[in-house]
């Protein structure tokens, strides 16, 4: 009776004759179906509202798949609906907060529709999606970096593999056969037999070949649903979301073909607070992404076999920051001699690991070592094997005795390369003018400048860059030692100067700041408690 009401309804026939079918009639199981079905109603009419009336009728819609819910607690639909409600609710929403608390809402009530049906294909499907946008949320995530926040950002990484497990379970579920359901089975095996073989004592049929039903439409494979999703999981995870992806692909094989065809196409990723990337994450990521050229990996724990593995594997990479990173014993000489940038901050490795990678690496062109702890001798190498440095940054460099970097003859080598732009000494409060004064004498393109917190820097080495490196477009002189006479120079020789920070300079006054007026291209300029 049950298909040929649904023939009925869709065909216009049936597979009985017209005298045989006597009565149909329903009987409501629970009446969640009223307060349900105006739910639904109002959850596509919100869709076209805005503003107001659009959370008003969310609202309304909420609460009448409460009523739902209450009605028939085991009703798998109402939690389904409800929950897909509140995925579309948290993006209609403007506040990041109120999105978060959305999207977790969406993620119980279909936990709740899986919990009650476990063979609910859609439920897993939705379920993977709102996990997977609940953990890319880029608020939540920036709340994990910037709180520095390990734990969090564990967290992040096994929802993330929670994700993926959502979409292994439906591709594992056949809708053609569910050994849950047994009596279904048995009762659609019985109807189907007994219309392929009629009984010989009753009449065949009178209907026409054209009247009988015509069979539904193929459904797609359900892999190659699973498959697209899978597909979307790995395309929206950006930096430490898909190091995390990685991480779940190890145990979900489902998602390793697209993450290795994403590798491959990656030129560049920068991955922030890794500490949760293991060893066979990184090696895995290696094998793959043979054009990578630019590498960022901050706060990892490394081994040297995995450093070897990533310079085994990324022959094209130009550029590696390792910020943070600690572990390694050894510099790897199989990583790409073409590197031009690497950036060492706050690395505390042993002098010999960083001599290593100078002497390998000669044809760097930027250097960075910010807070890293590194000796005099470490620092007067640079100028003997990194001819070709045109940036460098030693920002609150300290020897491993915690001093800060000051003696002149050890700065003097490196700041006569005659082809720096750009020199970053900020943070070292002990540096002196004879230090800065070579920087004049031997690098005369010089774009870039930062002096801030030098407190022993005075006038005569400013005065000397202003008139020898004409071509400045960035200072930073904060929190100096200079006065009015440093910006006279500044006014005068540097026509090309785009942004000057005096912010905390007490030695300079109003007349002094007038002088600056011969700076045509000054675009931004810094005065925060600078007193006179």
């Amino acid at each position: 009776l049950k298909q040929n009401a649904i023939a009925l309804l869709q065909f216009g026939t049936t597979y009985l004759v017209d005298n045989d079918l006597v009565k149909i009639s329903t009987r409501v199981r629970s009446m969640n179906i009223i307060p349900q079905t105006e739910a639904m109603v109002l959850s596509m009419t919100a869709t076209k509202r805005v503003g107001t009336e659009r959370n008003r009728l969310y609202y309304l819609a909420l609460k009448q798949f409460e009523n739902a819910m209450m009605l028939s607690p085991n009703s798998r639909f109402a939690f389904f609906e409800c929950g897909k409600m509140l995925h579309q609710m948290a993006f209609s929403s403007s506040s990041p907060s109120t999105q978060i608390y959305l999207l977790g809402s969406a993620i119980k009530k279909l936990e709740q529709a899986v919990a009650i049906d476990n063979s609910f294909l859609e439920a897993y499907l939705a379920l993977g999606d709102v996990t997977l946008d609940f953990v890319i949320h880029e608020h939540r995530m920036d709340i994990a970096i910037q709180n520095n926040d390990p734990g969090l950002i564990y967290m992040m990484g096994d929802m993330i593999k929670d994700a993926a497990n959502q979409f292994r379970k439906a591709l594992a579920y056949d809708p053609a056969h569910d050994p849950n359901d047994t009596e279904n089975s048995e009762e659609s095996h019985s109807i189907s037999s007994s219309l392929s073989s009629p009984s010989p004592s009753s009449p065949s049929s009178p209907r026409s070949r054209a009247d009988r039903p015509r069979p539904a439409p193929p459904s797609p494979p359900m892999s190659a649903i699973v498959h697209v999703r899978a597909e979307n999981l790995v395309a929206k995870a950006k930096d430490i979301k898909f190091f995390a992806l990685i991480e779940a692909s190890l145990s979900v094989p489902l998602l390793q073909r697209p993450i290795q065809d994403r590798c491959r196409t990656l030129e560049e990723i920068h991955v922030r607070n890794a500490l949760f990337v293991s060893w066979k994450t990184l090696v895995f990521f290696s094998k793959f992404a043979i054009n990578l050229k630019s590498f960022s990996l901050h706060s990892a724990i490394l081994n040297d076999s995995v450093l070897e593995s990533l310079g085994d594997n990324m022959p094209s990479l130009t550029a590696l920051d390792l910020t943070g990173c600690q572990g390694l014993t050894r510099w790897s000489a199989s990583i790409s001699r073409s590197l031009h940038s690497l950036t060492l901050n706050g690395c505390t490795w042993k002098e010999s690991l960083f001599l290593q990678a100078f002497k390998q690496h000669t044809n760097l062109r930027t250097l960075s070592l910010c807070s890293s702890s590194i000796s005099d001798g470490l620092v007067v190498s640079l100028s003997s094997h990194l001819q070709q440095l045109t940036s460098l940054s030693l920002k609150k460099t300290r020897d491993p005795h915690h001093h800060p970097l000051c003696c002149d003859q050890v700065t003097k080598p490196v700041f006569s390369l005659p082809s720096l732009l750009t020199v970053d000494l900020s943070g070292c409060p002990l540096l002196a003018n004879s230090s800065v004064l070579s920087i004049s004498k031997s690098s005369p393109l010089l774009l870039t400048l930062n002096l801030r917190g030098c407190k022993l820097i005075g006038d005569i080495p400013i005065v000397a860059i202003a008139k020898r490196c004409s071509k400045l477009q960035r200072m930073d002189l904060g929190e100096t030692d200079i006065t009015n006479l440093s910006l006279k120079a500044i006014g005068r020789n540097l026509d090309y100067l785009i942004e000057l920070d005096l912010s905390g300079c007490v030695g300079i006054t109003g007349q002094g700041v007038r002088q600056l007026s011969g700076c045509l291209s000054l675009q931004v300029l810094n005065l925060s408690d600078s007193t006179r």
